[in-house]
C-alpha cells in the first residue's frame, strides 16, 4: 500500500496540480451556465420567461450525450493509436477550447436564437470532459485516488463558488457579452494546461 510519501508526492506532482486548475476553470465555466443562463436569456437576450425556460433546458439534453460520449471517444483514443498519454489528452483539449471560441460567439452574435444554441453547444463541449478528467485523475494518483479525487473536486466546486458571484459582477463594469469572454478565455486556458498533464505519476517524458 502506498505510505504517506507517495501520497504527498502524487499531489505535489505537476500533473495533478494542473489537473486540479484546469478543473477549477471548468468548474467556473460551467457553473455560469448551471447559475446564470437562463437570466441572461430572458434580462440580456430578450426571451420570454417561457422560452427562456425552454431554451436554457437545452444544454443539459445536449449534455445528456456529450457527458458519457465524451468519456467514450476519450477510453477508444487512449487505446487506439493516438496512445494512452495523447488519447487522454484530445477530448478535454478539444471539448474546452471548442466551448471557449463557441461562449465567445455567442456572446458577440447578434441573433438571440443562435446565440442560445451556439451557447448550448459551449455547455455541452466544456461538460463532455468529466470522464477523461476523472479517468486521468486515477491515472496519476493511483491507490490514492480517494484523497486526489477530493481535491480535485473541490477545485471544480470552488470554480462554482466564484463563478456565480463573479460572472454579474463582471457584467456590472464590462457586460455581459465581456463577462463571457472572460469565461471563454478561462476555457482556453484549461485546455492548454492540458498539454503538461501525463498519464502516470512519475510524469516521464513525451
Amino acid at each position: 500500500t502506498s505510505g504517506p510519501q507517495d501520497t504527498s508526492k502524487v499531489l505535489k506532482s505537476t500533473s495533478f496540480i494542473l489537473l486540479t486548475i484546469s478543473y477549477t476553470l471548468q468548474g467556473y465555466v460551467g457553473y455560469i451556465f448551471v447559475s446564470w443562463f437562463y437570466i441572461y436569456l430572458v434580462q440580456e437576450r430578450h426571451f420570454g420567461l417561457l422560452s427562456g425556460a425552454w431554451m436554457s433546458s437545452l444544454p443539459w439534453i445536449l449534455s445528456i450525450i456529450s457527458i458519457p460520449l465524451g468519456g467514450y471517444i476519450s477510453d477508444r483514443l487512449s487505446s487506439g493509436k493516438s496512445g494512452p498519454r495523447w488519447g487522454a489528452r484530445i477530448v478535454p483539449i478539444t471539448g474546452m477550447a471548442l466551448s471557449g471560441i463557441l461562449i465567445s460567439i455567442g456572446a458577440h452574435i447578434e441573433s438571440a436564437i443562435v446565440a442560445a444554441i451556439t451557447l448550448a453547444f459551449a455547455t455541452a463541449f466544456v461538460l463532455c470532459v468529466e470522464g477523461p478528467f476523472w479517468a486521468m485523475m486515477m491515472n496519476i494518483s493511483g491507490r490514492n485516488s480517494g484523497k486526489a479525487g477530493g481535491i480535485m473536486n473541490m477545485g471544480s466546486n470552488i470554480g462554482g463558488l466564484i463563478s456565480p458571484t463573479l460572472t454579474p459582477l463582471i457584467a456590472s463594469y464590462i457586460g455581459w457579452e465581456n463577462a463571457l469572454h472572460v469565461a471563454a478565455v478561462l476555457s482556453i486556458i484549461a485546455a492548454i494546461l492540458w498539454l503538461g498533464i501525463k498519464s502516470d505519476a512519475n510524469n516521464k517524458p513525451d
